[in-house]
């Protein structure tokens, strides 16, 4: 049985620091190629993407290595993230195409219509209120624009969940934990996207996360 969902709130895990969080994403980025293939094929490698909840930068820097052709602004509500990815960015030479904001999800400081495409991993489960931010996304992306949301996903195989949170150092793992027991399940993403005036899209499930993305393939 899948317990109850416990909200994490919008900061990383408790215990955890931004250069522990930087090196852990580092990881994880080399993980997901199959996430920047979707990413590219969706249509995430041209024009101005916005990067909800980007932390310390490094999923959005390997898309804007990925896709040369893109301007990219990350955003999240964490000072500290926000320097520590403009210093990650500026250390590859892409401080020219990437800029980092400090500012939340739900109040999004861009005119309507301002992007091209919206790019978010592992961020929704810190969502206060996950339709405030798929207003937002419905207002700042233009008309035929992609968007492709990534997370974790609660009613993963419990197999994976042991072997994901056990062989990772503390307190990656606890934080790791409490991120999985924040996540939403397959069927209660679904009803949140049915809520919402965010339109045309598809649901993704693997083993442990889970996928939204925009119908049209470019």
């Amino acid at each position: 049985m899948v317990r109850e969902r416990i909200p994490e709130g919008e900061s990383i895990e408790a215990g955890v620091s931004v250069y522990q969080y930087d090196r852990f994403t580092r990881f994880i980025v080399k993980q997901h190629w199959f996430l920047f293939l979707l990413s590219i094929r969706l249509g995430l490698n041209r024009g101005r993407i916005l990067d909800i909840g980007a932390g310390p930068g490094n999923f959005t820097i390997k898309l804007a290595k990925l896709a040369s052709k893109t301007s990219i602004i990350g955003i999240d509500q964490s000072p500290e993230m926000v320097e520590f990815a403009k210093s990650n960015a500026d250390k590859k030479g892409l401080s020219s195409r990437i800029d980092f904001l400090v500012c939340k999800a739900e109040r999004l400081p861009f005119p309507d219509n301002s992007f091209s495409g919206i790019f978010s991993t592992y961020s929704l489960h810190h969502w206060i209120s996950p339709q405030e931010v798929f207003l937002e996304i419905v207002r700042v992306l233009e008309p035929g624009g992609v968007f492709l949301i990534m997370d974790l996903r609660r009613d993963m195989n419990p197999v994976m969940k042991w072997a994901m949170t056990s062989f990772i150092s503390q307190p990656l793992g606890n934080g790791l934990r409490t991120s999985i027991e924040a996540s939403y399940t397959v069927n209660e993403i679904v009803e949140l996207l049915t809520k919402s005036k965010l339109k045309e899209w598809t649901v993704m499930k693997h083993l442990y996360w889970i996928a939204v993305q925009s119908n049209k393939i470019s």
